[in-house]
């Protein structure tokens, strides 16, 4: 499920019963309660340059879409961001 409004959102997910809960979290969707953090920018490639260039980690990548860009990173506390620039009204 998604918390949060049209600008920032965590998205949560239920953990397997049989599950333990990492050292880390940098498995993407595979994470034990929180899988992503949501937050949307006005300029994805200069967001993501600016991570790049300060050492943050790519998340998984994602195919490109006519309303949107997104990206994922994970933070150096290893939870992961998936950043979204909207092209259009249209979700």
């Amino acid at each position: 499920v998604h918390v949060g409004n049209k600008q920032s959102y965590f998205a949560l997910q239920e953990p397997h019963l049989d599950s333990l809960v990492p050292q880390n979290f940098q498995k993407t969707y595979k994470n034990y309660g929180l899988n992503h953090i949501g937050l949307v920018v006005d300029d994805l490639e200069a967001t993501e340059g600016r991570l790049i260039e300060q050492g943050y980690r790519r998340g998984i990548f994602t195919p490109e879409e006519t309303y949107r860009k997104r990206a994922y990173f994970f933070d150096k506390a290893g939870f992961e961001w998936e950043l979204t620039e909207f092209l259009s009204d249209v979700e």
